[in-house]
């Protein structure tokens, strides 16, 4: 089953010390794209973070984030600097006079201003919260890949739709291409016929016999590329059910047949095979949008 690019996740876990949430939010890309943010305390934990988003996500952008809430009141220090106040305070009494101002300067006024009064949370090792993260985390990641899942089921029966209509066009471009084989080696025994009569005659020599004759078989023989063509829709086929990503590998399959489609319409000179051709190629386009979001 093929599984999206797309999807969203999000995870909640705590101890006594921290509450934590994360969420995921990935999209397709060519590439595998992970953008982890962290809080500053917390950035040790980046590779651990990486490594666990990858053994699920293995193509694609994908943004992490991670948000840490301290939940112990004995790990937060308040600090008043009484001299940082102190100047506040001088300094306001001098713009009051300097302004000819009324009213009194309060303590209320001093301990709003930036700097007087400080809190923070003291030091406390990023493993000691790595389990609650990871279990947050866990739990983002696995919702994220339901919605992938969902995305991918979606994306799959869509698919198989136009590959069982592509091989449906396929079996009526060799129906009609069978008489065309059958008219080549009349035409080609015609013109072998009158290049060898040349040939005797000294007109052209063995050479551009052999020539022509590959140029002939070469320009509308078809029956390679309608051969190719149906194994590269067989193997196609096969990674709808495959395990793992399979979207590159998709993507290498997409080119090769859309490459023998544009063969056999270059080489066709039937209007009802040409129409098929352009059936193929816009099946062949539907699907190339689905699996640029397969994993």
């Amino acid at each position: 089953m093929l599984i999206s690019m797309t999807g969203y996740g999000q995870g909640e876990a705590r101890s006594d010390a921290v509450a934590v949430r994360v969420e995921i939010r990935s999209v397709n890309h060519r590439f595998s794209d992970i953008q982890v943010r962290l809080p500053r305390a917390y950035m040790t934990l980046e590779p651990r973070v990486l490594d666990r988003v990858r053994r699920v996500h293995r193509r694609g952008r994908v943004d992490v984030t991670v948000q840490c809430r301290r939940l112990s009141d004995t790990d937060t220090t308040v600090r008043v600097d009484p001299y940082l106040a102190r100047e506040y305070l001088a300094q306001l009494s001098e713009l009051k006079a300097q302004l000819a101002l009324e009213g009194e300067i309060g303590l209320d006024h001093v301990l709003r201003l930036d700097g007087v009064v400080t809190t923070w949370d003291a030091p406390r090792e990023p493993d000691e919260d790595w389990p609650t993260i990871e279990a947050a985390l866990s739990e983002a990641l696995a919702a994220a890949k339901r919605m992938r899942q969902t995305e991918g089921r979606a994306a799959t029966r869509d698919i198989a739709a136009r590959v069982e209509q592509i091989a449906s066009y396929h079996k009526e471009i060799a129906a009609l291409s069978a008489p065309l084989r059958q008219e080549l080696e009349q035409r080609l025994e015609r013109r072998v016929a009158e290049l060898l009569r040349r040939v005797d005659g000294g007109e052209i020599d063995r050479g551009r016999l052999l020539q022509e004759v590959t140029y002939l078989v070469d320009r509308a023989d078809v029956s390679e590329e309608i051969a190719r063509l149906e194994s590269h829709i067989s193997q196609f086929s096969g990674l709808l059910d495959a395990e793992g990503a399979q979207g590159k590998r998709m993507e290498f399959l997409l080119q090769e047949m859309v490459r023998e489609t544009n063969t056999i319409g270059s080489k066709s000179n039937r209007p009802d095979v040409l129409g098929l051709v352009v059936r193929v190629k816009v099946e062949l386009e539907k699907i190339r949008e689905q699996v640029q979001n397969v994993e």
